[in-house]
């Protein structure tokens, strides 16, 4: 890729997301997601989770299996998180990055009076951009979120079947 990808861009400081990172480790960071690539992001849905690869790689099957080791279970405690802190109706979990050109997977509560049609929700959070939140909205429940996310995070750390995956 050419010109730096949203995600690089986001590392380098030159786009900053509401809220910051919620959680880092040393393959995977989780943050609000965002809709535009301005120096101050247009932000998405409230409480839309993007979580993405920490180094710069375009294809899911160029992940690491050291990538992947944690994954899963990243992506389910996210899911839960966003649940409890958002209420929604439902959360969708998908994989996404070939427009960003970076692997990202996306954790999206879908709220009441939202279509219950996938494929309408993401049209309208990506192309249309019908669900901005303010920066505030974002910051606010971006802690919110953190604040689960923490617990079930060290909820894990704590049992030693996942001890060895280096949670933290």
């Amino acid at each position: 890729m050419g010109e730096k990808c949203l995600a690089c861009r986001i590392d380098a400081g030159e786009v900053v997301v509401p809220g910051g990172e919620i959680y880092s480790d040393d393959h995977w960071v989780v943050e609000h997601g965002v809709v535009s690539t301005a120096p101050v992001a247009l932000v998405s849905l409230k409480g839309h989770m993007a979580v993405r690869c920490r180094r710069h790689v375009e294809h899911f099957y160029l992940l690491t299996d050291e990538e992947l080791l944690n994954l899963g279970l990243l992506l389910h405690d996210v899911a839960e998180a966003v649940a409890r802190a958002t209420r929604p109706e439902h959360v969708y979990v998908f994989l996404s990055g070939e427009v960003m050109g970076h692997v990202c997977w996306h954790v999206l509560p879908r709220y009441v009076g939202m279509p219950a049609n996938q494929a309408d929700v993401l049209n309208g959070l990506f192309r249309l951009k019908t669900w901005v939140c303010s920066h505030d909205e974002a910051s606010k429940t971006s802690g919110e979120i953190k604040g689960f996310l923490d617990q079930l995070v060290a909820a894990r750390g704590n049992n030693e079947l996942y001890a060895h995956m280096g949670w933290r």
